[in-house]
């Protein structure tokens, strides 16, 4: 499985080298994750910190209408099967503060890629204050 993975994102990062179209779809969780890590102080790492965020992501915009139903829990049960979190009990506020920060914000908007089915995802161009929704919306719910 790892070594299938590593040959996806040799295969995208090689498509697109300076992350304008296809590669940017390798941070899905990442947007969400980097405020995770940052947030516990880099305690936390950096697997674990995209794995909560892959899930918050995931059941945000499943609730937005933006991914298929059912989605979310599929993916929860991935990342819960391989002994990684689902979530996150860092507030919404330091994760929102966090994320202020990261590389794909540009002024008042952040990409984000939104898994939209299993194998599928799109970036989404969202403003900071959709995004801080976003984060609500995906970070509220308990481990399984």
């Amino acid at each position: 499985m790892v070594a299938r993975n590593v040959e996806i994102k040799r295969d995208v990062v090689g498509a697109d080298e300076r992350e304008r179209g296809l590669r940017q779809t390798l941070n899905l969780g990442h947007t969400i994750g980097h405020a995770i890590e940052a947030s516990s102080g880099y305690r936390l790492g950096h697997g674990h910190c995209v794995a909560a965020g892959l899930c918050c992501i995931a059941r945000a915009t499943e609730a937005l209408g933006w991914s298929e139903p059912g989605l979310a829990r599929r993916i929860e049960r991935c990342v819960a099967a391989q002994g990684l979190p689902t979530t996150t009990d860092i507030s919404h506020e330091d994760l929102i503060y966090q994320a202020g920060f990261d590389k794909k914000r540009h002024g008042d908007t952040v990409n984000i890629v939104v898994p939209t089915a299993i194998g599928t995802s799109e970036v989404r161009k969202v403003t900071l204050a959709e995004f801080s929704d976003i984060i609500r919306l995906g970070c509220t719910v308990t481990p399984r």
